[in-house]
């Protein structure tokens, strides 16, 4: 028998690397979609992850927000209730965020690149504002794209509402007195509906329709200006009258007439009170009219549900109160849904 050899030929060899290569040819399309898919996937993760971050970061600043020193379609500034200074802007393509350092603030990169950032400001009533004084939502979309061309831009949305440590509601309005009551005598109830005492010293009340005419709150015969969580303040134009008002324990007495502006001419048998706070915030607001009741029947209209912001200027939320020619005057209110 001939001896078999060793190894193989050169014709062996060849045929089994040409056939290697048949194999590899025929699977790279296969090879080519995986790893090409992998790809996408990993980029579309890190400018997701990239974005995610940004708009963590934006949703959680925004929250802390105590009040909006400058607003813009694609900026904003704001005091948080630390006392803090914060803002965010487009830049270019760049996402920046004002950082406040102990002893300077300074813009910074968070995120990109950016196609776009928008801010839309909502008011207490659901309509869109540059005020910064009246904004009480933030919609936020940012577009954010791939500078590798590898996937497609990505929009992001969300919805922040700044959380406040208190909220102080006008609660119940006493807007004409029967004789031998005078203008002097009127008053307007405020109810903390929080769970913080909320100093009112150096808020506003305002008149809705004329914001010239405002009246600065201050403490009557130097009690205190703290309104305690679940109680009431009752502000009036001067000490005189309010030294005529016997007003439960957890009730404070307030006046708000050193400018004499607002009061100077009486609430009216109609018009509009805003209550803002020392940033100019406005923190509640109230239209009334006669149609609502009170009207000289020694009765005043009281809110229906204090604890909510919607609702508040709605002439559907106030009503006449329970008690037949009198008030609850530093007391909860008559009307339902009213928290005791």
């Amino acid at each position: 028998m001939p001896l078999k050899k060793d190894g193989f030929t050169m014709f062996e060899a060849i045929l089994v690397v040409t056939l290697m290569a048949v194999i590899v040819v025929a699977m790279a399309p296969l090879f080519g979609a995986v790893f090409s898919g992998w790809q996408l996937k990993d980029r579309q993760l890190e400018i997701m992850q990239n974005a995610r971050v940004a708009m963590d970061e934006i949703t959680r600043q925004i929250k802390r927000v105590d009040y909006f020193s400058a607003i813009g379609t694609s900026s904003m500034e704001f005091l948080t209730f630390n006392g803090g200074r914060c803002g965010f802007r487009q830049t270019g393509t760049n996402l920046e965020k004002l950082f406040d350092f102990t002893y300077f603030t300074s813009w910074g990169a968070l995120a990109g690149p950016l196609h776009s950032l928008e801010f839309v400001y909502i008011d207490r009533i659901g309509v869109g504002t540059l005020d910064p004084a009246e904004v009480r939502t933030v919609k936020v979309t940012m577009n954010i794209y791939d500078t590798e061309d590898i996937v497609n831009s990505i929009t992001f949305k969300t919805s922040v509402t700044p959380r406040r440590d208190y909220y102080v509601a006008i609660n119940e309005i006493y807007y004409h007195p029967i004789p031998p009551e005078s203008d002097n005598d009127e008053w307007i109830e405020l109810y903390n509906t929080g769970s913080f005492p909320v100093d009112i010293n150096g808020w506003r009340v305002v008149n809705s329709y004329n914001t010239s005419e405002s009246d600065t709150i201050s403490a009557y015969s130097g009690g205190s200006t703290v309104i305690q969580p679940g109680g009431f303040a009752i502000v009036a134009a001067s000490d005189a009258v309010l030294s005529g008002f016997s007003c439960p324990e957890n009730t404070i007495k307030v006046k708000a007439g050193s400018d004499q502006t607002f009061w100077s001419s009486g609430l009216g048998d109609s018009g509009g009170i805003d209550l803002k706070d020392q940033n100019n915030v406005t923190i509640s607001g109230q239209g009334y009219s006669s149609s609502l009741g009170g009207d000289g029947n020694g009765e005043s209209i009281e809110r229906r549900n204090s604890t909510t912001w919607e609702g508040g200027s709605d002439s559907g939320n106030w009503e006449d109160g329970a008690l037949t020619g009198d008030s609850t005057m530093g007391e909860p209110n008559t009307t339902i849904n009213t928290p005791s």
